[in-house]
């Protein structure tokens, strides 16, 4: 009897030990640039992550032209919209996304082109 009251005291301790699965960091991202018009405009990025996740616009011309939502999310499928104003001046713009999914970072360019225009100088026309 006491060699049976052992084997179900064993088996209830090892069934207690579990060993704990180690998830790596990682993005997926579908895109590592996208671009648009000069127009306002709604763009969308699709990625997945292993963990939690966070995003923010860290370069954009110190014109704050771009804005993203949300800027935080949890493991699994995910989609952030960006929103960009219109671009009335006459160079491209370009700004970085960076998604970071516990140490790892990935960058996604975002360029938005120049509004289209002729300058005629004084005496030209």
């Amino acid at each position: 009897m006491k060699k049976l009251l052992y084997l179900f005291v064993m088996l209830f301790v090892l069934q207690g030990c579990t060993t704990e699965e180690v998830i790596e960091d990682y993005i997926t991202l579908e895109e590592s640039s996208l671009s648009c018009d000069e127009h306002a405009n709604t763009l969308t990025l699709q990625f997945s992550a292993t963990t939690k996740w966070e995003a923010e616009v860290v370069d954009q011309n110190k014109n704050n032209w771009v804005t993203i939502s949300p800027t935080s999310g949890e493991a699994g499928e995910s989609t952030i919209t960006i929103q960009t104003k219109n671009n009335s001046t006459t160079e491209s713009r370009y700004a970085t996304i960076c998604i970071t999914v516990g140490t790892i970072q990935q960058t996604v360019t975002i360029t938005q082109k120049q509004n289209d225009v002729i300058v005629l100088a004084e005496g030209e026309y």
